[in-house]
């Protein structure tokens, strides 16, 4: 129970990079929600950006549920399947276009949540946070996995995924007003890897672990810093197989089912 003496504190959401563990995300505002505990401000990286996006949108699940639903493999290909461009496997348009499409143009300035996506500027080094702006645009820059999605080039910024600088943007939804974070980390499960299956990687394999070494580095540093940490068990599939991890929808509800009442006891402190 919340006290009746004290300020309701202002909730922050900061969800985490991971590829297509990120629908995991879905399930974990469904089970805030469901125990009203309700983010008035929502941060997200890469994935997070995608799912948090949305949800700001629209401060509805079934509107996200739809579109999930809708998602099958020749989906995937359709939205994916572009000549490649100089700089990225996939230029992207086709997936801005589909962004486009599901908010209706909508800026991040009248989002229904307050909401802030985090990209990675290859020309500062530094995080680039949307706060302003086309939501789809802020969305697609901050997906931009580099080598597969061509990067996003906004003004003097040269923009790629956010994972790459804040895999889990707490502080950012601190410096924008939340007075209480919760953080999710989707990276937990990744290691420790087996020594037998890195023996036997390819050059692609060693450089991909190698990079989710990195981040998961950052994500423990970056989750460190909120109020209430939610470390996910989310397995390794493929990175991209959005298909395949709808299944962690429920994974992601079950887990914060469970911490609901730590949830709710350290926010009433």
């Amino acid at each position: 129970m919340f006290s009746l003496f004290k300020k309701p504190k202002k909730i922050g959401l900061a969800l985490g990079s991971g590829g297509a563990r990120g629908l995991a995300h879905i399930g974990v505002i469904k089970s805030l929600i469901e125990n009203s505990i309700y983010p008035e401000i929502i941060t997200g990286s890469s994935a997070g950006a995608l799912i948090g996006g949305l949800y700001s949108a629209f401060a509805s699940l079934e509107e996200i549920n739809k579109i999930v639903d809708s998602i099958d493999h020749h989906f995937i290909i359709k939205l994916l399947l572009e000549k490649p461009g100089k700089q990225g496997i996939v230029r992207g348009n086709k997936l801005e276009s589909f962004l486009n499409d599901q908010v209706g143009n909508i800026s991040i300035e009248n989002t229904k949540i307050i909401f802030r996506a985090i990209a990675s500027d290859l020309v500062s080094g530094k995080p680039y946070v949307f706060d302003k702006g086309s939501l789809s645009t802020a969305i697609r820059a901050s997906i931009s996995i580099p080598l597969f999605f061509s990067p996003v080039k906004l003004g003097s910024a040269f923009l790629v995924d956010g994972g790459a600088t804040i895999p889990v943007p707490v502080d950012v939804a601190r410096q924008t007003g939340a007075d209480f974070v919760i953080g999710v980390n989707l990276y937990k499960s990744y290691f420790p890897i087996s020594y037998d299956k890195l023996v036997k990687s390819n050059v692609s394999g060693l450089v991909f672990s190698s990079s989710q070494m990195v981040l998961n580095s950052l994500s423990k540093e970056n989750l460190s810093l909120a109020d209430f940490p939610l470390d996910l068990e989310i397995p390794v599939d493929n990175t991209l197989d959005f298909v395949k991890a709808k299944k962690f929808v429920d994974m992601g509800y079950e887990q914060t089912q469970a911490k609901i009442p730590s949830i709710l006891k350290k926010i009433d402190k």
